[in-house]
């Protein structure tokens, strides 16, 4: 007998509520799931969930990201503060480099959205935990981007304090979008009341604090 479980996902971050079903995946359980618009997952493989934590008042935050379609490589990345409100954002094509070394770029240009602004108080996330943790200390950079970590610890040691976090992709996605989207506005710096339909999504899911699976 297969386990399966069947996970509500609340608006409420504070709380999951799941229902075990002892049943394979009959057709009555099956249609129990749909009718209730529920995921179901076998019980030896739970899901995990995700959100964007916003920061403390005295923080913002910038998320970035990077991706390698086609061969061209693209960043992207915003500022946000605990109320989840837009303070930059940037959305830059460059020229194709491992996924790993774009993550650093877009690292970067993201620490100098933050000197552009004049902020002092950050928490940079980015979904590559490489990234992280090179400018951590304990993975070694790569010697192609030796002067990209230079140009990034430069920038941090201008501001009153920082950390660095890895984060789920999914939690991640407002970033993923300014990465992957050609914007006719494309550049380092990009009025923070642009928006798109699947931004505006991304950033109202997050502010709400929307819970995301991760498979």
């Amino acid at each position: 007998m297969v386990h399966h479980t069947v996970a509500i996902v609340h608006q409420n971050p504070s709380y999951v509520i799941f229902l075990n079903l002892t049943d394979t995946a009959s057709v009555s359980n099956c249609k129990i799931a749909c009718n209730f618009n529920l995921p179901v997952f076998p019980s030896a493989n739970p899901p995990k969930f995700c959100r964007w934590i916003p920061p403390d008042s005295i923080f913002l935050k910038p998320n970035s990201d990077a991706s390698l379609v086609k061969g061209q490589g693209s960043l992207g990345g915003l500022i946000r503060n605990h109320l989840g409100e837009v303070f930059g954002m940037f959305s830059i094509n460059t020229d194709p480099e491992p996924i790993h070394q774009l993550e650093l770029e877009a690292i970067f240009h993201g620490t100098q959205l933050v000197r552009h602004l004049n902020l002092l108080n950050l928490w940079l996330e980015s979904d590559s935990s490489h990234a992280v943790n090179i400018i951590k200390g304990s993975q070694k950079c790569p010697w192609q981007k030796l002067a990209t970590l230079a140009r990034i610890r430069s920038n941090l040691s201008d501001l009153e304090a920082w950390k660095i976090s890895h984060v789920w992709r999914e939690a991640n996605s407002a970033a993923d979008i300014l990465s992957k989207h050609d914007y006719f506005c494309k550049g380092e710096a990009i009025a923070p009341n642009f928006r798109s339909p699947s931004l505006v999504e991304a950033l109202a899911s997050d502010s709400s604090g929307s819970l995301y699976i991760r498979l």
